[in-house]
């Protein structure tokens, strides 16, 4: 069946004002965020061992708003390997 653009219920439509449902908002861009690089990462993990370096992933994480992953990846350094 092809529905037009109009009755199809994944197409968006227009709001009210005319705005499409995918523009970005107005107003001042968002400020950049201070990450660890990869190769940063990588160094760590050399001379840190993994631990070393998942505290720095988690700090990344957590600075995009990816708190729970970084808790739970914190959680399993502090656990360790079960030998």
């Amino acid at each position: 069946m092809n529905a037009s653009p109009r009755t199809d219920p994944d197409v968006p439509t227009p709001s009210g004002d005319g705005a499409w449902a995918w523009t970005a908002p107005e107003g001042p861009p968002a400020s950049p965020i201070e990450l660890w690089k990869p190769p940063n990462i990588g160094v760590a993990s050399v001379i840190l061992g993994f631990p070393g370096a998942v505290i720095l992933v988690a700090l990344n994480w957590h600075r995009m708003g990816r708190t729970g992953k970084a808790i739970l990846h914190l959680i399993a350094v502090v656990i360790g390997p079960s030998d």
